[in-house]
């Protein structure tokens, strides 16, 4: 059996605290384009509902990394940008804005 060196021990302890922390990154990443759909479905023009009912997030996981990506749009035809970007205030808002 091989013995384990220093380096051995530390860099599986970076690996689990690592691991930790971009599980918990992608939770809150994920609970942040949760909230932030509902809230944009919440305030989309209700006209016929098309629109409200576009709004959704996706997600992207690198393989290298673990961490995952989050957007929150709307998608096809009903992707109205200005809708968004009055809703979020072009960078006025934070995702602790988004938490309350």
């Amino acid at each position: 059996a091989k013995i384990a060196t220093p380096g051995d021990i530390i860099g599986k302890e970076l690996q689990k605290e690592h691991s930790r922390i971009t599980e918990g990154v992608n939770a809150a990443g994920q609970k942040a384009a949760e909230k932030l759909t509902k809230r944009l479905r919440q305030t989309a023009p209700r006209k016929t509902g098309k629109y409200a009912r576009s709004i959704g997030y996706t997600s992207r996981t690198s393989p290298a990394t673990g961490s995952t990506t989050y957007t929150v749009g709307a998608k096809g035809k009903q992707g109205r940008l200005t809708h968004l970007l009055a809703q979020c205030g072009v960078g006025d808002e934070t995702l602790q804005d988004i938490d309350q």
